[in-house]
Order: structure tokens, then C-alpha cells, then sequence
């Protein structure tokens, strides 16, 4: 599983409608709000009631979660909220509603674009509600439906006792913190899958540059945002460390130039893919600048080479023992065909040696030996 973490947008507010006039109907039903909290440290939800003057507060909460997949599977999902202030002897909800009428940013005509909102995407109580944490409310199926995958998701918050049209006769409301403070209100959205990713053998090895290769296999419900590879020569490199950045990934094989080597040094390379979540790292392999790498995949290696010399005629070959030659690209000519050397006085580190080793070195380019 994967999980996407995202604070709530500077543009959210809460939206108060106010009538002094002793009408609870006329606060509460209002078309539009009187004002906008929410630019400052707190947002206000409830109701209030004061001499002759109502006041009805109701909360649009927007986040962005570009950062979905449009394929994502949703499993689960919360709505965090952390207390500023708690000004209500009467305990009430707090519901989460429908918000995609809303607009961004919130404006005063969003008050009254609320008020049919009466079906709940998830509440809790103000019993307890906390002032030092977060007060977490985990969404129904419904609320899940309602997360935009790959745009804004728009939630509206109210009082259950303005739900109900339950006229105040005091203090009942309360303040969390807003977006434009520490602690603002958080979406985390749960996404079915993981996020994988596997390294290959490094190609094309030269002095200073080689081509880096990966593959993602699995995206786990969130956009990749970058990938690439990174390397060191220390082992187990991370991000930290020399990388490249290819941009947004997605399913499939990529490739990736490596440079700023340093002839003969061992280096090693993990293929790397960063999302919402976090930065997942494929296996990690090696090489040395400079020096070609044998393949480990079913290409074509060549093993227990037989190095045979007869004295009595003076004459020196190598043969490739057919039982330790594996290809999906065919079997090469030189692995089963005996080469004489041009002197029997060539030591076997040389000649038919090299000659053998050259056209190994061939198949694959760069510099190296028999494994």
C-alpha cells in the first residue's frame, strides 16, 4: 500500500453568516456568508448565539491531490483537524459534506452552497476534541468517492446541530488551526498496490560515463514524480548521492547516462522512483569504470575455457567447452572452433589468448577478461 499525504490549500476558509436581528432562519438559510475566516492562524465551525445576533460558521477545506493516479484504488482515507480553541459547552459533530461545489478559492456565496449538504462523509464528536493534536476522522465510503484523482479535492465541514437546523442559545463552537499555520488540516488517502522498481546491469561502459538502466514494475496508486538512477562507491547509494532525474515516470524500462566517472574505480548503481509517499530503490549493482561487465542475464557467457598445448607438435589452442557456453543469441562461432597459435613459443596469456578474449570483449564493447 501507498499513501499520499497532503496539507490543506492557503485558499481554504471558513465562511460565517451573522444576523442581528434575532432571526436564526436568516443567518442559517443566508444565500451568502457575511465574512471569511481562515487567512490568519484558526478556522471557526458551529454556531452562536449573543444578545440578539446569530451567528452561523461552516468550513470549505481544498487539497490537492494531483498527486493521485486517475487508476488509483482507494482503500481508506482521513481528515485531520488540530484544535485551536474549544468555546462550546455543548457537544455537537463534526461532519464532513459533499464539497464540490465549492470554489477555489473560497468565497462568501460558498455558505450558502453548503446548506443542502446534509449527508455525512464522516464525523466525530467534540467530546474530547483535542487542542495539542490532531482530531482524525476517518472517511466513509462516500467520502472516498469523493477524492479527486489528480485535481483538487474539496470537502465542506459543519455542525451537526446546524445540520439539524437546532437554533443556539450560547456559545457552541470551536476553532482548528488553518492552512496558513503549523499543524493545518491533512488528507491522507491510502492507495491499494506499491511502488517498485528493479535495477539491470549497467551498458555501454566507457572511461568516465556508462548508461544506468531500470524498470518500474508497480506504481501503487501514486504519480511518479521523479526516477532516475543514483551511484556511489561505497555501496547502497540513495538520492543523496550522485543521481540523474529523468522526470515523471511510469510503468516500463528506462535508461539513464551516468557521467563523471573515474577510470578503474568500482562504482555501485540503484535505480530509484520517488512518489507521494516516499523514494522505493531497486537492487543494487556494480561495476568498474572502464571495464566491460559480463553479463549475469542469458546473453552469452563464456566459462571453463580448456586451454590445450601439444608439445610433440608445438601447437597451442582454446576451446570453449560447450556444456558452459549458454546464448539466447545463438552459439558463437569462436566458442566451438579450436584456434591455432601462429609460434608455439606464445605463452598462454598471449596470443590465441588475447585473439579469443578480444572477440569476447567484442560482442559486449569495452575492456575486460574471460569471467
Amino acid at each position: 500500500m501507498r499513501s499520499l499525504t497532503v496539507l490543506g490549500k492557503a485558499t481554504s476558509r471558513s465562511i460565517y453568516s451573522e444576523n442581528v436581528l434575532d432571526d436564526y432562519a436568516a443567518a442559517h438559510d443566508a444565500a451568502s456568508g457575511s465574512a471569511l475566516h481562515g487567512s490568519g492562524v484558526w478556522m471557526q465551525l458551529g454556531q452562536n448565539y449573543y444578545g440578539t445576533t446569530y451567528w452561523v460558521e461552516r468550513v470549505g477545506l481544498l487539497f490537492d491531490t494531483s498527486g493521485l493516479l486517475p487508476t488509483a484504488s482507494i482503500l481508506s482515507a482521513t481528515l485531520s483537524l488540530y484544535g485551536y480553541a474549544d468555546y462550546t459547552p455543548t457537544d455537537f459533530n463534526i461532519v464532513v459534506v459533499d464539497g464540490s461545489d465549492l470554489d477555489d478559492p473560497i468565497v462568501l456565496a460558498d455558505f450558502g452552497d453548503l446548506l443542502d449538504e446534509i449527508i455525512s462523509w464522516g464525523a466525530i464528536t467534540t467530546v474530547g476534541f483535542s487542542l495539542v493534536a490532531y482530531n482524525v476522522i476517518a472517511l466513509l465510503d462516500v467520502g472516498l468517492l469523493g477524492i479527486s484523482k489528480g485535481g483538487t479535492t474539496k470537502f465542506g465541514v459543519r455542525s451537526s446541530r446546524d445540520i439539524n437546523s437546532d437554533i443556539p442559545t450560547g456559545n457552541e463552537f470551536l476553532a482548528f488551526r488553518s492552512a496558513a499555520t503549523t499543524n493545518p488540516p491533512k488528507l491522507v488517502v491510502v492507495c491499494d498496490g506499491d511502488l517498485t522498481i528493479t535495477t539491470q546491469t549497467v551498458t555501454a561502459i566507457a572511461a568516465t560515463t556508462t548508461t544506468g538502466n531500470g524498470n518500474i514494475t508497480g506504481l501503487g496508486g501514486l504519480v511518479v514524480t521523479q526516477h532516475g538512477v543514483c551511484w556511489n562507491t561505497t555501496g547502497t547509494p540513495t538520492t543523496s548521492d550522485n543521481k540523474t532525474q529523468e522526470g515523471v515516470g511510469s510503468v516500463g524500462a528506462f535508461t539513464s547516462n551516468i557521467i563523471g566517472l573515474t577510470s578503474g574505480t568500482k562504482y555501485y548503481v540503484r535505480a530509484y522512483a520517488t512518489d507521494g509517499e516516499g523514494t522505493v530503490y531497486g537492487n543494487e549493482v556494480e561495476f568498474i569504470a572502464g571495464t566491460a561487465v559480463f553479463p549475469t542475464d542469458p546473453v552469452t557467457r563464456v566459462t571453463n575455457l580448456i586451454h590445450r598445448y601439444d608439445r610433440k607438435r608445438g601447437i597451442y589452442t582454446l576451446e570453449g567447452n560447450m556444456g558452459d557456453v549458454t546464448s539466447d543469441l545463438g552459439i558463437p562461432e569462436w566458442s566451438s572452433t579450436p584456434r591455432d597459435a601462429a609460434s608455439p613459443t606464445v605463452p598462454p596469456t598471449e596470443g590465441v589468448v588475447k585473439e579469443i578474449t578480444e572477440e569476447v570483449i567484442n560482442a559486449y564493447g569495452g575492456v575486460g577478461t574471460e569471467p
